[in-house]
């Protein structure tokens, strides 16, 4: 991501910085408007390829002319990348202080270690789960690219040395690595989107595409005149199908998708035809050399540090007119240009100017310092009481890891998730394999409300379910393009459930949105039918059987809720009780048809403790009731579940 070459080295390639521009600048349009260009983030599989390509073509170069060592390198790797990250991550500790809550504030200096010691992939992985805070919310989410590179850099120059007198075993090594990385790339994509996105070795193969480039470039490199690579004819055209494969790129992909897998292979072969095309193949020359787009590759490094925070902020404090909102981002986008400017021309460059000698160690002990800090910011938990007072007494609280899981439940009950049982995505929590008494099923909205039940059910509740899935039977449907599995999830825990003839079954789930599709009036027959279906299975040995119809739906963020540092009141935080009548519209009369006919099938609305006849509640008793737009928090889940066991008393004393 960081051009290692200067404009007055001899292997300087002026469009390889214009390629830069284009990547970073795909980037930052899909930050601002996604909808405008879907696929932008494909820019940064191209600062791979160009990674890969000019840091291998340094290192074989250097090898080739015997001045290559690791301190060396390292210490060049130290001094390109420490200066503007240093800056940034410290800059944005700093305005953190004045806008983030306690909660947000520890979750930013974890991330900024993660940061400086170059893990901010792993950090990001190992918290993806279902109740992850949006991505948006994460000032230091685009580091993990940066994590990715610095981890293939590891072990890339050690193999690069060791295979330097085995020509034909170099290119093999790339090929093995390349081919190996590929396919744990598409078996990841499937079981574990998250880690395919994140981890290194899914990765490693955009790297590797650039260093096989730089190696095939070493062999030619008899053969090449004024830097070609190909003849050119042959130059033009790769030139100009690289340029119509990234762009494909950026328009055809979209964040539904489950990325990297087959459909990274578009920009990745797009952006090493355009580098194999030469200075002097047809888009090169003509586009990606010209000065202006040449100096926006120049600054890329500094701009693609920048941007992300400043646009984060925004996202956080959550402006709700949509044109002011628009306007603030355009500006965070100048402002980070301007801050890319500055730091490329004031902090980069004299650096890169000076003495060399020391240069590594000072950046270093700046980068140690800022990791000092941050972990002093995570043991004060994002220094609350300096920075407070807060005019909420508690954060919302989230479910404990054995509210989503327990061991003793998926001994018994794991058979049923048929892929494997995976603690992102599935919910088993019981006490051994007791389903007899209280069964919560359903997404992860019935494991929000199980956290409250658990705290107050009298004689014990379990739950299983899958995260996406509603309680219904014969539906699923997709997300992030990977099939959900609920239509045979839910079948197998149906059966189980019925078989073990409890005395309650509480169906809930995110009946707004089931499977992340559209409320058409089809989808909305498939649910009352797959709601009919559920019952009939459920209702000859259960006792009594409740649904719970959906939460209200927040239109912001509960952190909205909370007087940051850098205001002087606390904002309006109320849902009208009629924007949640109109949520549940939709699916309420298809829900209350389902149930006809069943004898012992109840329907609790929670507008009944959360709402009055104008609000919905967000707050109560100085406790946030949500955790996130549309799931409680522990606080109101426990609200919702003391209302909802009062209810079954009064229906099990009404049928006697």
């Amino acid at each position: 991501m960081v051009s290692p070459l200067r404009p007055n080295d001899a292997d300087y390639r002026a469009d390889i910085d214009g390629l830069r521009a284009v990547a970073v600048l795909s980037v930052v349009a899909f930050h601002v408007a996604s909808s405008g260009l879907p696929g932008g983030f494909a820019g940064v599989d191209i600062f791979f390829v160009i990674s890969g390509f000019l840091i291998t073509r340094i290192i074989l170069r250097e090898i080739e002319s015997g001045t290559f060592s690791y301190a060396g390198f390292y210490g060049r790797r130290i001094r390109r990348i420490f200066p503007a990250l240093v800056l940034v991550i410290a800059a944005t500790l700093g305005l953190g202080w004045w806008i983030l809550l306690p909660d947000e504030y520890e979750s930013l200096a974890r991330h900024a270690i993660a940061g400086a010691l170059f893990s901010s992939n792993i950090l990001l992985w190992l918290e993806a789960g279902y109740f992850d805070i949006d991505a948006a919310r994460k000032p230091f989410l685009h580091l993990w690219s940066l994590g990715v590179e610095e981890q293939f850099y590891i072990f890339w120059p050690v193999l690069l040395a060791a295979t330097w007198r085995l020509a034909r075993g170099r290119v093999a090594v790339v090929v093995t690595i390349g081919l190996a990385s590929f396919a744990a790339n598409l078996m990841l994509v499937l079981s574990d989107p998250d880690g395919a996105f994140y981890l290194p070795v899914t990765r490693f193969w955009e790297l590797l595409a650039g260093g096989g480039l730089a190696i095939w470039e070493l062999r030619r490199r008899r053969f090449l005149r004024d830097g070609q690579l190909l003849p050119q004819p042959l130059a033009d055209a790769a030139s100009l199908g690289g340029g119509v494969l990234c762009i494909l790129s950026f328009v055809s992909l979209d964040k539904t998708l489950a990325y990297p897998g087959w459909a990274a292979v578009a920009p990745v072969l797009g952006s090493v035809l355009m580098i194999a095309a030469g200075p002097n193949g047809l888009v090169n020359r003509y586009v990606l050399a010209r000065r202006p787009v040449v100096y926006i590759g120049l600054i890329s490094y500094p701009l693609y540090l920048w941007h992300w925070p400043l646009l984060s902020f925004i996202a956080i404090v959550q402006i709700q007119d949509q044109e002011l909102r628009l306007v603030a981002e355009l500006a965070a986008v100048m402002l980070a240009l301007l801050a890319s400017m500055a730091t490329y021309h004031f902090l980069e460059l004299p650096l890169r100017r000076g003495v060399r000698y020391g240069q590594a160690l000072k950046l270093s002990a700046g980068m140690a310092m800022v990791v000092l800090v941050a972990t002093s910011l995570v043991a004060s938990r994002g220094a609350a009481e300096l920075r407070g007072p807060w005019n909420l007494a508690e954060a919302p609280q989230a479910p404990a890891s054995d509210e989503l899981h327990t061991r003793t439940c998926v001994s018994a009950h794991g058979d049923l998730f048929r892929e494997g049982f995976n603690p992102g995505r599935d919910f088993c929590v019981a006490s051994g394999s007791d389903l007899s008494r209280m069964v919560v099923l359903g997404d992860s909205h019935a494991n929000r409300l199980y956290s409250g039940l658990s705290r107050v059910a009298p004689h014990g509740v379990a739950m299983i379910g899958k995260r996406a899935c509603i309680p219904v039977l014969g539906g699923d449907g997709v997300r992030h393009g990977k099939p959900l599995g609920c239509a045979t999830a839910m079948a197998d825990i149906a059966r189980r459930v019925a078989a073990a003839r409890p005395d309650a079954v509480i169906l809930h789930g995110y009946f707004f949105r089931p499977y992340w599709q559209p409320l058409d009036p089809q989808a909305i027959a498939g649910l009352t039918d797959g709601l009919r279906q559920m019952l009939a299975a459920l209702s000859p040995s259960s006792g009594t059987i409740v649904i719970v119809l959906g939460m209200p739906e927040l239109p912001f963020h509960p952190s909205r809720c909370i007087r940051r540092p850098i205001q002087a009141a606390v904002p309006e935080c109320r849902m009208t009780r009629d924007a949640y009548d109109r949520q549940k519209a939709l699916t309420e009369a298809g829900i209350r048809e389902a149930a006809s006919g069943f004898g012992n099938v109840r329907i609790f609305d929670p507008a009944t403790v959360l709402c009055d006849d104008v609000n919905c509640a967000v707050i109560r008793d100085d406790e946030l009731l949500y955790g996130d737009t549309n799931h409680l928090s522990v606080q109101g889940a426990e609200i919702v579940a003391r209302a909802l066991l009062r209810f079954i008393e009064a229906e099990d004393v009404a049928s006697r």
